[in-house]
């Protein structure tokens, strides 16, 4: 029988903890786990069970100075909304939202510490966000860029609070002086009209939209000629919703353009990346990008495939005869 108690730190270990629990358990020991793991890695989640919510805990003290550094950007952000009388609440998989809005929901903390690392890395000009939800993840791109502009898109097809979450990022952005404009539109066909507004390349990219291969392939495609020589493209959430076909996809394609691409996933220092969010990038900036700690694609598709407690059903099917396509 499975116990419910937190298994050896590291994330591959809550992985082979829920995949060895029998069908009918592993959703329940995958909340209990991730629970405990969140009081490990900084954040306290106290019994929070399936369908519940509970506020976000004050984190324990940061140990390292990259942890303060990902805190402090991460409280900055947080306190945007706070001043406007949103609280952010975490829900029973550890995900971040705000509190009666129904927009989506926000960046983790280690994809906060991968922006920071990446912007420290690549100091880049212009930044290319698409998904916007209700802004956190475009105001902490252009805090940890040193106020580079950021150019967000948000297709707006999740309601009233998706349109209230645009208008929130713009009031923010004003407020706050922050270089961000949010443009309602959708990837990929709106990308010109966007890019060639401000008739500039992007040094980074950021694809949060919608996650089916579909999606995550034509949003690649579409910015792909808006990047500069030296772009980095992050990819949210890849592993989580088994988006390896697409990843695969636009590797091909960006080879073909005469460059040889690299993806890799996001394994974080300060606190662990649990959803296989990764970086696509070329030859010309793989010595930048070995500085952070990344996985090979390979390895993360075997870490991640049989063992999802989070899939996207409109990819399960494409995905089941990808990996028998592989075997």
């Amino acid at each position: 029988m499975m116990t419910n108690s937190l298994p050896p730190a590291g994330w591959e270990h809550v992985l082979d903890a829920i995949s060895a629990a029998a069908p009918s358990e592993s959703t329940r020991v995958s909340f209990d786990i991730i629970n405990a793991l969140g009081e490990e890695l900084g954040h306290r989640i106290v019994d929070v069970k399936p369908g519940e919510e509970v506020p976000v805990g004050l984190p324990q003290a940061p140990r390292t100075e990259l942890e303060r550094d990902v805190d402090a950007l991460d409280r900055k952000v947080e306190s945007f909304y706070q001043a406007r009388g949103f609280k952010l609440w975490r829900n029973h998989l550890g995900s971040r939202r705000l509190e009666n809005f129904d927009s989506g929901y926000a960046v983790e903390l280690a994809d906060m510490e991968l922006i920071l690392r990446v912007c420290r890395l690549l100091w880049p000009r212009r930044i290319l966000a698409i998904g916007n939800a209700f802004g956190y993840s475009s105001l902490a791109l252009s805090l940890a860029c040193n106020n580079a502009p950021v150019d967000a898109m948000d297709a707006e097809q999740e309601g009233v609070f998706n349109r209230e979450g645009t208008q929130l990022t713009r009031d923010i952005a004003r407020s706050e002086g922050l270089n961000v404009e949010v443009t309602v539109g959708f990837s990929p066909q709106d990308i010109p009209t966007v890019a060639q507004a401000h008739n500039q390349t992007y040094d980074l990219a950021f694809i949060d939209g919608l996650h089916t291969n579909r999606q995550l392939l034509a949003d690649f495609l579409g910015l792909r000629p808006y990047l500069s020589p030296s772009a980095v493209v992050i990819c949210h959430d890849v592993g989580v919703f088994g988006l390896w076909p697409p990843i695969f996809q636009a590797l091909r394609a960006a080879n073909m353009a005469g460059k040889r691409a690299f993806y890799r996933v996001f394994e974080g220092r300060a606190t662990r990346n649990r959803l296989g969010t990764g970086l696509l990038y070329w030859d010309s900036e793989a010595k930048t990008i070995g500085t952070l700690e990344t996985t090979l694609m390979e390895r993360a598709m075997e870490d991640f495939g049989p063992r999802l407690f989070l899939q996207n059903s409109m990819n399960s099917t494409a995905n089941d005869q990808w990996r028998a396509r592989r075997r």
